[in-house]
Order: C-alpha cells, then structure tokens, then sequence
C-alpha cells in the first residue's frame, strides 16, 4: 500500500501524543487487533466509505502493535498471520462476489448481444491497461527517470489511439435505440462491481479504474492470490496467543477453585469444630446433672435415717 498524506498525519499526531492511544496495554498477539492490519491490508479500510463498505472494523489498529509485530518476523522468527489475512480477504472477495452475480442476473434479461457485450468490456479492458500506463508514467517522472518516461509515454499514445479506432468501429455495432436505453450498455465490473456502460468515454472510464472501490477490491484480490502462494502458520501456531491467554484463563479459574475448595474445607472444619465442642459441652452437663442427682439421692437417704 502506498503511503499517503494522511498516514503521515497520523503519525505525527501519535509522535506528538507520545505513546500510541490505540494500543493501550495490549499486545499484537492479542485477538482484539486486527491480524489483517498488522500484515498490512485491513479490507474494512481499504473499502471504506464506498458502494462496497464492509463498515467499520471492531478490532484495534495500533501503528505501535504493528512495528512490534514486524520486528517479531524480522528478528525472533515469529510466524506472520498470513492465514488470517487470507480469511479476511476472502471475506470481503466473496461478499463483492455475491454482489456482482445479483448484478449480472439483473442486467442479463435488457443487456445488448453477448457477443457486443463482450467486445465493449475488451475495449474497457484497453482503457483500464492505458490508465495504468499513465500512473506508472507518472512515478517515472517523479523519479526523475526521464528516458523510461519518454519510452512510456509512447505506448500510451499509441494504447489511445487503439482505443479510439476500436470504440469508433464499436459504436457503429450497436443498435440504433442503444444511447437511449442505458441498461442495455451496463455490466457489472468484474474486479468491484461498479456498474459500467460499454459506451462510456474513456475519461469517465479512467475515473472509474483510478477509484477507491476499484483499486481497493484490485489490492484485496491481488493479495490474496499471494496469501495463496505463502506457506500458512499451522492453526495452533496462529491461535498461540489465544492458546495462551485460554492457558490463564483457565489457570485463574483454577486458582479460583482451589481457593473456594480451601474455603469451604476451612468452613467444614470449623463447623466441625464447633460441633465437636458443642458436644463436649453437652457431654460435661449431662455429667454435671448425673452428679447433681447423685448427691440428691445421697442427701434424701441421710434425711430419712435421721
């Protein structure tokens, strides 16, 4: 991902706050951070505030977590969460999916001829390999990198020129009632659903590559079939830090178990305590009584002899 103006921004606004607010006390093995944000691409924000948002992510992001968990895979071989980054992606890969089969089903009954709808999405095709083309131009220049620049620049020109030659042979193809009735000319693009006219200029079509839904769905896609390609942390490596906070979890219900156990075999020996004190009472009045009725008996048969 590109760094842009605002991770800058907010980077000196936490350098100024000093320690990272985000993070508080936690650690970056903790399930309450995003594992999709520590390996750099977290979907809920890449897709924020388009057509596609998966709304707001409930799990921290933590610039300081994510610098610890990068130090951790660089210097003590920690497995990276390639895993769930993977299952993160997929999430958001199949849930645009979904919204382009519902798309395609709403626009096959009005869209023109298979066959023109085909050649309307190559010509798209033409448009979007152009508008890389000027991006990738665009860093050339920045870099100073003059010649590749130049060579560059002459493919693009020739990329626009195949694209106005082919969308003018095109134009003629289509029916005569096509410019008035859109739906006919829509499809669904297939990298983020957005709803595209095969007769749309190239302009409006750059717009459309160049946007936030596109690239962000472009980046998820992208990164996935890398995911696919990297070894994956077995389940128990990728949940040790679950494992472990589980471990204490478990370790402080013991401890606590124990302790009710200590208190309530403290609780029977003092109520054995008592019962056996009580009983010793018992046992010394009714000795006394026994006594008490011995010298009455003794005193009434020395009344009776005199």
């Amino acid at each position: 991902m590109a760094w842009t103006a605002k991770d800058e921004m907010k980077m000196m606004l936490e350098q100024l706050m000093g320690e990272d607010p985000a993070a508080g006390d936690k650690s970056f093995e903790d399930r309450e951070v995003c594992r999709a944000y520590l390996c750099g691409l977290c979907p809920f924000d890449l897709l924020k505030d388009t057509k596609i948002s998966m709304g707001p992510c409930t799990k921290i992001h933590a610039r300081s977590l994510k610098e610890k968990y990068e130090a951790a895979i660089k210097n003590d071989g920690f497995r990276p969460y390639t895993r769930d980054l993977q299952e993160a992606l997929d999430t958001a890969i199949r849930d645009c999916d979904r919204k382009i089969s519902s798309a395609k089903r709403r626009l096959d009954a009005e869209s023109l001829d298979a066959d023109l709808m085909a050649r309307g999405k190559q010509i798209q095709d033409m448009v979007e390999s152009t508008t890389n083309l000027v991006t990738k131009h665009a860093e050339l220049v920045d870099a100073n990198k003059t010649e590749e620049a130049e060579e560059l620049q002459k493919q693009i020109q020739q990329s626009q020129a195949d694209y106005t030659t082919a969308i003018t042979e095109f134009r003629t193809l289509l029916p005569d009632n096509t410019t008035g009735n859109q739906p006919m000319t829509l499809r669904a693009c297939e990298v983020c659903g957005c709803m595209l006219s095969v007769i749309d200029n190239d302009i409006r079509l750059a717009d459309h590559f160049r946007g936030k839904q596109h690239v962000g769905m472009l980046n998820i896609r992208k990164r996935y079939e890398e995911c696919k390609k990297e070894p994956l942390a077995p389940v128990k490596d990728r949940d040790a830090g679950r494992d472990r906070a589980s471990s204490k979890d478990r370790d402080r219900r013991d401890k606590d178990r124990g302790s009710s156990r200590d208190r309530e075999r403290e609780r029977r020996r003092s109520g054995d305590r008592r019962d056996r004190d009580r009983d010793r009472d018992h046992d010394r009045e009714r000795r006394g009584d026994r006594r008490d009725d011995h010298r009455d008996r003794d005193r009434d048969r020395r009344d009776r002899r005199h």
